[in-house]
């Protein structure tokens, strides 16, 4: 090869625009969801502290999870030590976007059936029910596609009316390509909650799952620091009638001692 077509295709490097080389591929965060999700079931407690007008509440909850098909079950128990919502029991049932829920009134002893969309607050906290989703790719991508990728974002727009949020923008750690930050936009393209500080943990079996997260609603000035405790995924013992409607009115649930 001659020193001139050397030099030719140096400078064809060269002037390739540096975005379209360092560009992140589609596929790192379906990747990065599919490792933080390698589970059929779970059972965790989380710990949710919420600042809002200067004041701090404390929410104590046990979860306990399960996937089957193209259903997805959610069972939570609010701890007596909360400072809100004592007592109350919870079953979500998410089927092809559409939100199911059964909730336990202990005080009045009264069981409710709400058929509501995804996007319900959690439990007087900074969170909605969507914003779990945002860090499951089946769930995830059934309500936004990606649009524009750059060296460390991932950027999506809704799908449908059935999406609480216009865009999402997925920020990266340019080294090790885990999710740093998420922001949320409404339809008139401002950022009104984000997610960050995350932190992830590993089981015995080299599992990652999300182990503490920071998320911000801007417009209502509150913040949720979200602490997931412990976190057993795949357990040997795992009760299944937790997702009865009718458990809901049995006495809490008996949980593993949690690290």
């Amino acid at each position: 090869m001659s020193i001139l077509h050397h030099l030719f295709l140096i400078i064809c490097l060269l002037l390739t625009p540096t975005t379209i080389l360092a560009e992140l591929p589609k596929e790192t965060l379906k990747h990065e969801l599919k490792k933080l999700n390698n589970w059929k079931q779970l059972t965790t407690r989380i710990e949710m502290r919420t600042l809002n007008k200067g004041k701090e509440k404390r929410l104590l909850l046990d979860m306990n999870r399960t996937k089957k098909e193209n259903q997805d079950y959610t069972h939570i128990y609010i701890d007596e030590r909360s400072d809100h919502s004592k007592g109350m029991k919870v079953l979500g049932k998410l089927e092809s976007g559409e939100l199911t829920q059964w909730v336990y009134l202990p005080k009045s002893n009264r069981l409710q059936k709400i058929r509501t969309k995804n996007t319900r607050r959690f439990f007087k906290t900074a969170l909605i029910f969507e914003d779990f989703s945002l860090l499951e790719e089946d769930k995830l991508l059934d309500l936004y596609k990606i649009t524009n990728t750059t060296k460390n974002t991932i950027r999506l727009s809704s799908i449908g009316p059935e999406a609480y949020y216009t865009q999402l923008l997925f920020y990266f750690d340019p080294s090790s390509n885990q999710i740093q930050k998420v922001e949320m936009f409404n339809n008139k393209n401002q950022v009104v909650k984000r997610m960050s500080n995350f932190e992830v943990s590993k089981d015995k079996h080299n599992r990652e799952f999300p182990s503490r997260v920071t998320v911000e609603d801007i417009r209502k000035n509150r913040i949720t620091h979200v602490h997931w405790q412990a976190i057993h995924l795949d357990p040997a013992e795992f009760d299944d009638s937790l997702f009865d409607p009718q458990s809901l009115k049995k006495k809490a649930p008996k949980q593993r001692k949690h690290r």
